[in-house]
């Protein structure tokens, strides 16, 4: 079953997603990883909280003290709208360093 965007499912199951690719970052930062990077729609939300979702991931990179690419998958707000795709790579600082 699909979880329908918009909906609280949908918004939980990208809230775990999120967790698990934290989790994820940090035990390979742990083990020596200077660099992680996230497939493809691996991070999803809404147009509206891109600097939300590049915030988490520049917190991210700072805490795990790593270069990080991360893909965003942003669905569109509006009904009409379109989803697009988002590459920002983040440095150990937390710096956007391409978007």
């Amino acid at each position: 079953m699909a979880l329908q965007a918009g909906s609280a499912k949908f918004s939980e199951a990208n809230a775990a997603l999120r967790q698990q690719g934290r989790d994820a970052t940090l035990r390979e930062a742990t083990a020596g990883a200077r660099l992680v990077a996230f497939s493809e729609t691996s991070i999803r939300g809404y147009e509206r909280q891109e600097a939300e979702l590049i915030e988490w991931g520049a917190a991210l990179a700072r805490e795990a003290n790593i270069t990080l690419v991360v893909p965003l998958y942003l669905s569109a707000d509006a009904a009409d709208g379109l989803d697009r795709n988002l590459l920002v790579v983040l440095d150990p600082d937390g710096n956007v360093v391409l978007r």
